[in-house]
C-alpha cells in the first residue's frame, strides 16, 4: 500500500537553524501557496493527496475499506505491488474516474542507473528522465536546491507530450516525499521528513552548484525489496535505453540554460541513428566523441533553474497538451 503523508499538527522552520546561503530558497512560496497541513507547497486550489485519490471513488464497492487517514483497515485484501514507494500510480477500487495513475508510462522507469560521473541538468531530468526523482539522490538534491513541487511538475508538463494527461503537484509531492522518508539506503529513514524540515537539515558542506551523478543509486540498489517484481511493473529493472529513445514522448527539448550534455547526446544520437550508444552506459564515452563536457556556470545550477521556470509559470504560461 503506498505510503500516505503524516499530518503534523503545528511545525515551523527554526530560521535560525538554516544557513543563509539556502535561506532565501525556502522563503521563496508565499504563504497563500503553503498547505499548512502536510507542510508542503502547494497551489491554493490543490487537495490533499489523499482527498486526490478518494475523488471519483464508487463507496458502493466494498472491495477495498479504507480509514479516514488512507490506510487499509485491518482485515482488507490489498494488492501487495511489491513497493510501498511508489506514487499514485494505481487507481484504488472502486474508482470509476477513468483517471490514468501513470502519467509518466512512457518515460523511463525509476530503476534506470545513472552514469558513473555525470552532469545532468534539472530541465534534463524532466524532460527526458522524470522518474528518476524517485531516486533518493535526485530528490534530496532538487529540494535542497530549492525546487518546490508545483514547479517540477510544471517542467514535466512543459517539456513531455503527457499523453495520458498532466501530471499533478500532489502526485509530485507524494513520490518525492516518501523517497525522502525511506532516506539514502535501507535501514536509514527519514521519518516525518517534510520539505520545510529539509531546510534545517542541509549540511554545511553542501554545494549547491553540483550537478554530477557521481554517486547516484537507483531504488533497486538502495532499497532492495524481496517482493518486488523486478520483472514486470513500476519496480521492474531498466535495460540501458539507447540515447535516441530518450526523445521518446519530448514536445520541447532543453533550451539555452537548460540544455546540458545529455541533451547534445541525445540530439547527437537522433542524427547519427545506426551508431550504437546507450545511456548510462556509453554517457562519458559519447559525450567525448562530440567534443567533452560543457563547462558549467552559475546558470546551470538547479536554483537558477527553479527560478526561471518559476517565473514563467507564476507569468501564465501554460503548458501544452
Amino acid at each position: 500500500m503506498p505510503d500516505v503523508p503524516r499530518i503534523e499538527s503545528s511545525y515551523e522552520p527554526e530560521w535560525s537553524k538554516i544557513p543563509p546561503s539556502v535561506l532565501h530558497k525556502f522563503q521563496s512560496f508565499a504563504a497563500e501557496s503553503v498547505d499548512w497541513t502536510t507542510r508542503e507547497s502547494l497551489p491554493v486550489s490543490s487537495k490533499l493527496p489523499i482527498e486526490a485519490a478518494l475523488e471519483g471513488f464508487d463507496w458502493s464497492v466494498q472491495a477495498q475499506k479504507v480509514s479516514e487517514t488512507g490506510e487499509p483497515l485491518e482485515g482488507t485484501p490489498t494488492e501487495d505491488c511489491g513497493s510501498s514507494m511508489l506514487e499514485d500510480s494505481f487507481p484504488l477500487a472502486g474508482d470509476k474516474s477513468g483517471r490514468n495513475y501513470d502519467k509518466l508510462r512512457d518515460a523511463p522507469g525509476m530503476n534506470l542507473d545513472f552514469p558513473a560521473n555525470a552532469n545532468i541538468l534539472a530541465a534534463e531530468f524532466a524532460a527526458f528522465l522524470p522518474n528518476a526523482r524517485l531516486a533518493y539522490p535526485v530528490a534530496e538534491r532538487l529540494i535542497s536546491n530549492g525546487f518546490d513541487y508545483r514547479v517540477l511538475a510544471y517542467m514535466i508538463n512543459t517539456l513531455r507530450d503527457m499523453p495520458n494527461g498532466f501530471i499533478e503537484t500532489n502526485s509530485i509531492l507524494k513520490g518525492m516525499q516518501i523517497t525522502m522518508r525511506l532516506g539514502p539506503q535501507a535501514g536509514c529513514p527519514r521519518e516525518n521528513w517534510t520539505r520545510a524540515k529539509q531546510a534545517e537539515q542541509i549540511p554545511d558542506s553542501w554545494d549547491e552548484n553540483n550537478v554530477s551523478t557521481e554517486g547516484y543509486q537507483p531504488r533497486y540498489r538502495t532499497h532492495p525489496n524481496k517482493k518486488a517484481n523486478l520483472s514486470t511493473g513500476p519496480m521492474r529493472l531498466v535495460d540501458p535505453v539507447p540515447f535516441k529513445d530518450l526523445a521518446r514522448g519530448v514536445q520541447q527539448f532543453p533550451q539555452g540554460k537548460d540544455c546540458g550534455d545529455l541533451t547534445c547526446c541525445v540530439r547527437y544520437h537522433l542524427r547519427h541513428p545506426n551508431e550504437d550508444w546507450v545511456y548510462p552506459t556509453d554517457f562519458a564515452n559519447l559525450i567525448d566523441h562530440i567534443g567533452g563536457p560543457m563547462r558549467i556556470s552559475d546558470h546551470h545550477t538547479d536554483y537558477e533553474a527553479f527560478m526561471r521556470w518559476e517565473a514563467a509559470m507564476t507569468s501564465g504560461v501554460k503548458p501544452e497538451n
